[in-house]
């Protein structure tokens, strides 16, 4: 049997090496063809929704007439954004923020106490005291005597954080239709401390002004007059802590030998002197061009019986009294909640409905007697359809600014992270950053809190108290 030889042939390991490396090289340079035509054939684009400054919604998309980067050429969607679901497109990321807070107004107010309070404002108190005024005295046989006006007193008192409180006595009148008149009581102010190592309490009388004295009348007797023994009543004393004022005056005596007005009483220019020192608390009326009395602490006139005078013979209640200037700067608002690139495969829906959260209004400042400023409002949530709601930001709260004897800035928003674009403003507080206004900056962007309102103390009994910013609107940014 004849045998047969086969022969086999194979490639070396070098000419394996050489086909691996041209196949490699063709496989590498097709790749980027590949690539580009899938891409071309996927579905990208974007789409956006805010506010615009009348508050209605606006809308943009990748292809529409509108300059993305400049919202005014954005189209008009009335009370809300519908987002139409692109046609075979997935894989969508949603970054959207609420409306941000508005700033609060700024608030400037003088606030009194006529009895005892617990010190929750510190800083400066302005302090009278005035005591009652004594009785006139009463006379069957000619003249009496007026009563004396309360001694007045002022001092100017700092508060910190160790004064607990400040008691307030008003001194009452001198009464009776005597013929000696009754003094009145005096007027007190003082201050309770504690010691914050120990926490012993102590008190420390600020203030002390005496009742004035009462009036002196004669009587008759068996023998006829008594004599002689008519006198006014002198205006009580002041005594208190260093730097007190006493405004005694020669016209704080009661008249000796009345059968006209003749009661002690406190000058007209006195009574301007503390009033401008006040601010909002008027102690005096006028009767006449030339005299001007304080029915707090004036004397009792005199009573005759041949001729009763136009007063009674009591004298008038005096007063303790404290007065304070407030300050309260605007708070910032708070920027809206935010959701960064929220990854959504698909919609179930073909549409999604979308409304935007309004910024929050700036708070209001004090600008007359009786107006109290008001924080901001709050800011508006962003809805999207049935996914999720994000809720405005805290509208700024006012503060108190503890012993604010200068300027004060207001607070600045909060500021989001969130921009198209163009990063927002941040809206600065009154007297804050770049803005030398008393009033807060509206904010311009997306999310961010409008800023506090600032102040400027100046005149009693109000000073120049700035309005909060507004916030700025939401949006909602959503890419495939």
């Amino acid at each position: 049997m004849k045998k047969t030889t086969i022969n086999i042939s194979a490639f070396s390991l070098a000419e394996a090496l050489i086909t691996l490396l041209i196949v490699a090289l063709i496989s590498l340079a097709t790749i980027p063809v590949i690539t580009k035509k899938a891409r071309k054939e996927e579905n990208h684009g974007k789409w956006i929704c805010t506010l615009n400054s009348a508050g209605q919604h606006i809308q943009w998309n990748t292809g529409a007439s509108g300059n993305a980067n400049n919202p005014t050429t954005w189209a008009v969607s009335g009370n809300s954004c519908t987002f139409q679901v692109p046609s075979g497109a997935r894989n969508f990321a949603i970054t959207a923020v609420a409306g941000g807070g508005g700033g609060a107004g700024a608030q400037y107010q003088n606030k009194s106490w006529t009895s005892n309070f617990a010190v929750t404002y510190y800083g400066k108190y302005k302090l009278l005291a005035i005591g009652g005024g004594g009785a006139g005295g009463y006379s069957n046989c000619g003249n009496a005597g007026g009563g004396g006006a309360g001694g007045i007193g002022y001092i100017e008192y700092n508060a910190d954080e160790n004064t607990t409180q400040i008691k307030l006595s008003k001194g009452t009148a001198g009464t009776g239709e005597h013929y000696n008149g009754d003094s009145g009581k005096p007027s007190q102010i003082i201050a309770v401390t504690k010691n914050p190592n120990t926490g012993n309490i102590s008190e420390t009388t600020l203030l002390k002004a005496e009742g004035g004295t009462g009036g002196h009348g004669r009587w008759s007797n068996l023998w006829g007059c008594d004599g002689n023994h008519t006198g006014g009543g002198s205006q009580g004393n002041v005594t208190g802590a260093s730097g007190f004022i006493s405004y005694n005056s020669s016209a704080g005596k009661g008249g000796s030998t009345c059968r006209t007005v003749c009661f002690g009483y406190t000058p007209s220019s006195i009574q301007k002197t503390i009033n401008d020192k006040l601010g909002t608390f008027v102690v005096y009326s006028a009767e006449g061009t030339d005299r001007y009395y304080s029915l707090r602490g004036r004397g009792g006139d005199a009573w005759s019986s041949s001729s009763r005078v136009y007063y009674g013979l009591n004298g008038y209640d005096g007063i303790a009294l404290a007065v304070t200037e407030v300050y309260w700067s605007g708070g910032g608002g708070k920027a809206g909640n935010y959701k960064i690139r929220d990854f959504y495969p698909s919609f179930d829906k073909k549409k999604l409905t979308i409304t935007v959260g309004k910024g929050g209004q700036g708070g209001k400042a004090s600008t007359s007697s009786g107006a109290y400023a008001t924080k901001g409002e709050d800011g508006g949530s962003t809805v999207i359809d049935d996914l999720y709601g994000l809720p405005g930001g805290k509208g700024g709260e006012l503060k108190y600014e503890e012993k604010a004897l200068s300027s004060t800035a207001g607070e600045d928003g909060e500021k989001t992270p969130l921009y198209y674009k163009n990063e927002p403003v941040l809206g600065y507080g009154g007297l804050s950053g770049t803005n030398s206004n008393v009033n807060g900056m509206t904010s311009v962007g997306y999310g961010a809190g409008g800023g506090g309102g600032g102040l400027k103390p100046g005149t009693a009994p109000y000073a120049s108290a700035g309005k909060g910013g507004d916030g700025a609107p939401g949006y909602v940014l959503i890419e495939w």
